[in-house]
């Protein structure tokens, strides 16, 4: 779904929701790191 489509759902404006979107990214990969993933597939103490 593009941002525009979940902004006319949502009434929120489109860089509101990418703006939503860059900052969950970032988290989740903030988390990942706390959790000591890496790319090769991560330690097993979470997704990933």
């Amino acid at each position: 779904m593009s941002a525009e489509a979940l902004a006319a759902e949502t009434g929120l404006g489109p860089g509101q929701i990418e703006l939503a979107v860059l900052w969950n990214n970032l988290e989740a990969a903030r988390w990942h790191e706390e959790l000591g993933d890496s790319s090769n597939g991560g330690d097993g103490d979470g997704p990933g």
